[in-house]
């Protein structure tokens, strides 16, 4: 059972970890760009 409950953790610490990434990637990238355009 402990087993199976840090796969679980570890599944969970995963796809929370890829949502931060790709929040933070999509703002960089958009947020970069809307800074871009609005310096130029």
């Amino acid at each position: 059972m402990p087993g199976k409950m840090g796969v679980g953790n570890l599944y969970g610490l995963r796809q929370l970890a890829a949502e931060l990434v790709f929040s933070n990637l999509s703002e960089a990238l958009f947020g970069g760009t809307r800074a871009f355009t609005e310096t130029s």
